[in-house]
């Protein structure tokens, strides 16, 4: 998606899920502006492998990335096709409050993400082949962003608590619901 300022005006929060090397000035103006003004974006799945070489969007909003390649500070992240686990809410929070105690997914998962020690965590596991934190607040000082690992298969993306979390965290982050 190409974010504009004339594509942003009129909505409260973007759910991102496609994967874009490239985020041209004018598209991070323009983000960051619809930050500034009070907006919300949602990052599922791959979407969390964005803009490799803006920093100050994964580090300073989004608060992870997935690394496609070493670097300086960064070790390649790794993925699991064939993960099965267990999601816990870390916390009563309008997002993770519907879903229960608990949620038993199946679905691609990753591990070795960068991820800021300035997150929230939303969802943790304990199971072999992700990283523990599976869904946070980034660490945005402007508008909301929220990473949800999960959503790469069918059955994660037609799972009824799966969908309440989508929902609500979209609701969340367009300031709906607190």
């Amino acid at each position: 998606m190409v974010f504009t300022p004339a594509v942003l005006a009129d909505v409260d929060a973007v759910l991102m899920y496609h994967r874009d090397n490239v985020a041209e000035a004018e598209e991070r103006e323009a983000l960051l502006g619809f930050l500034s003004n009070g907006g919300g974006v949602v990052v599922l799945h791959h979407a969390i492998a964005n803009y490799p070489d803006w920093q100050e969007w994964w580090r300073d909003h989004l608060g992870g990335l997935y690394a496609l390649s070493d670097s300086e500070d960064l070790v390649p992240s790794r993925y699991f096709p064939e993960f099965r686990g267990v999601a816990r809410p870390t916390s009563d929070h309008p997002i993770t409050r519907r879903i229960g105690s608990f949620w038993r997914y199946a679905d691609e998962s990753y591990e070795q993400l960068w991820i800021s020690d300035e997150v929230i965590t939303l969802l943790a596991t304990t199971a072999f082949g992700s990283d523990s934190r599976i869904a946070w607040i980034g660490p945005s000082d402007s508008g909301r962003v929220v990473f949800i690992q999960p959503g790469h298969f069918e059955d994660v993306l037609t799972d009824p608590k799966y969908l309440m979390l989508i929902e609500d965290a979209l609701r969340w982050t367009a300031r709906i619901s607190d």
